[in-house]
């Protein structure tokens, strides 16, 4: 029995970490929201010829990422995903529009990355791990009463 608690103890530990793996990922979404709009902010007031369109497409960006961060609160595996595939459709698309940006903050987009993955794999093991906490928790002693009282009665 101990031993069973025991391995309760360490998957509630180790769902805790998952979800605050999770919780990074989320926070990395609404960072990279804030900065897309800050960046078209700065980008429309130093270009006036191009500065609806930096800050229409800030906008659209930052929206997106804020809404998949949001979304991360009750779907954290698949709004996990979606930036990260936003994040990296953006940077093909920047990257063929200017070649150079590949180069350009090349330790942040691999810090972002990193932390996409982080948070990718802890969505999936904290799903993982809360269905099994779950099931044990559900789990049915399947003795049956008639058991129970041949038991007693010295009849096994």
């Amino acid at each position: 029995m101990q031993a069973f608690l025991n391995y309760v103890r360490r998957k509630k530990s180790l769902l805790t970490e998952k979800t605050g793996a999770v919780k990074k990922a989320r926070n990395v979404l609404f960072i990279l929201g804030a900065l897309n709009l800050l960046v078209s902010i700065i980008a429309a007031t130093v270009d006036n010829e191009n500065k609806y369109i930096y800050l229409i497409t800030g906008i659209i960006a930052a929206s997106v990422y804020f809404s998949l961060g949001l979304w991360s609160r009750k779907n954290p595996f698949a709004a996990i995903l979606s930036g990260f595939i936003v994040f990296i459709v953006s940077m093909v698309i920047n990257a063929i529009g200017d070649p150079n940006t590949i180069y350009q903050g090349l330790i942040w987009k691999i810090a972002i990355i990193a932390a996409f993955v982080y948070g990718y794999k802890g969505a999936r093991d904290s799903d993982k791990i809360a269905a099994e906490l779950k099931q044990m928790k559900e789990a049915k002693d399947f003795t049956t009463e008639n058991d129970l009282s041949g038991m007693q009665s010295g009849e096994l």
